[in-house]
């Protein structure tokens, strides 16, 4: 239980820490399509998987809801934070102002995850359309091969037909010969 939590919740900050840094890819963000196809698979996995994502993720929503971003619950201890420090709380247009910036951020960030979710699901599904068009030309030039193949066997089998039938014709000769007491002429 607990142990599960914190190491959720250190392995969290380490990736926030890791966005902050430049040592992670904004790339890997995702947005309501990712959660939704993570949500998917986990529930494919069963109950306890599942449930162990919804946790993570609830977790990892009281992280985000701790920054130190004005709108959010951080924003608010921010704000009591410089309270603490000036001895006076700031005034309504300065926390309207942090708000709207706050705001701007939040939004800006569900911005790039959704973003993030359509360009993955884009690229995924022109990857599987190319790997389906491979897959097709693949398939094209084997027939292609195939075809060919028959063509050459059709050609020699016309071929080993041909000879057959000569070498049905040379028997047949042979045979009259020794039936009128003459002995095949042998090549030479």
């Amino acid at each position: 239980g607990w142990e599960q939590t914190w190491s959720s919740a250190g392995a969290s900050v380490e990736v926030l820490g890791r966005l902050v840094t430049g040592n992670e890819s904004m790339r890997s963000l995702g947005g309501p399509l990712a959660i939704g196809q993570i949500s998917g698979e986990t529930a494919r996995l069963g109950l306890d998987a599942f449930l162990s994502f919804l946790a993570i993720f609830s977790i990892n929503l009281a992280i985000f809801n701790l920054l130190p971003i004005p709108i959010l619950d951080g924003g608010h201890l921010l704000f009591i934070a410089i309270e603490a420090v000036r001895g006076r709380p700031l005034s309504v247009e300065q926390r309207i102002r942090l708000s709207h910036v706050g705001m701007i951020l939040v939004v800006g960030l569900m911005v790039w995850a959704i973003t993030n979710d359509i360009l993955r699901v884009v690229f995924d599904i022109r990857r599987e359309h190319l790997a389906v068009r491979s897959a097709c030309a693949a398939i094209i030039r084997t027939q292609h091969r195939v075809a060919g193949a028959r063509q050459v066997i059709a050609e020699h089998e016309k071929r080993a037909m041909a000879s057959d039938g000569f070498v049905a014709i040379l028997r047949t000769g042979a045979a009259d010969q020794n039936n009128r007491g003459m002995r095949p002429r042998q090549p030479g």
